[in-house]
């Protein structure tokens, strides 16, 4: 009688015990990455279904929770190899804290790369992206993109193609952004440079007259 109860007793345990080890967790632990930081601000990565949010999280408000701002995101293709997911997230970024007519500013910049290639022809581009925000009211006040593309082409110099040579060359697109100790933005490209101010009363950068202008000639090498 008593074997009969024991075994009765282990009988009751064992479906309980399954229960609790298949019981799953309540929280899980979501795939974030912080790529940037700049005191208490942080550039961060969160991998999604199928996609990569990109934002800054902010330093704890009055009622001390943490506050984030949308940079920006990145699809992908949740059925690609981990390689091809992360092909195209941003990377080298770096934040700057800056001042402007008395206003905190931030500069958030990052590079972001693609790979294009068909036959005989790879197109790598470097794409720099920039943004300036003001985080205390979380209003970005500018962006600025500017691209370079190195072209590597295989050149057929018969029309058999037994003959070949191949071409490397540059391709540049957009203006590239610097800002001075003022605070200021400046952009200039091959032949022209431009510069914007930020306007406190308006909270954004407005175009400074008489600044645009052709870019500086290199100089020429004496023979």
């Amino acid at each position: 009688m008593k074997k009969i109860i024991i075994l009765l007793a282990l009988l009751l345990m064992v479906p309980v015990a399954y229960s609790q080890k298949k019981k799953p967790s309540k929280t899980a632990k979501a795939q974030t990455t912080a790529i940037a930081k700049s005191g208490n601000i942080n550039a961060e990565l969160l991998k999604k279904k199928d996609a990569y949010k990109f934002y800054l999280l902010l330093a704890p408000n009055a009622k001390k929770q943490r506050d984030t701002v949308s940079l920006n995101t990145f699809a992908y293709d949740p059925k690609a190899p981990a390689a091809a997911q992360m092909a195209n997230i941003p990377t080298n970024c770096v934040i700057t804290p800056f001042t402007a007519k008395g206003t905190s500013l931030y500069s958030i910049t990052w590079i972001e790369k693609s790979l294009t290639e068909v036959p005989d022809k790879k197109e790598d581009k470097t794409n720099t992206v920039t943004q300036i925000w003001n985080l205390d009211t979380k209003n970005q006040l500018y962006a600025n993109s500017q691209a370079s593309t190195k072209i590597t082409e295989i050149l057929y110099l018969d029309k058999g193609h037994d003959a070949s040579q191949t071409s490397e060359k540059m391709r540049n697109e957009g203006f590239v952004m610097t800002i001075t100790k003022e605070g200021d933005i400046v952009l200039k490209n091959r032949t022209q440079e431009n510069k914007l101010s930020y306007d406190a009363t308006e909270g954004k950068f407005i175009p400074v007259k008489g600044t645009a202008q052709p870019a500086p000639a290199a100089a020429k090498k004496k023979k």
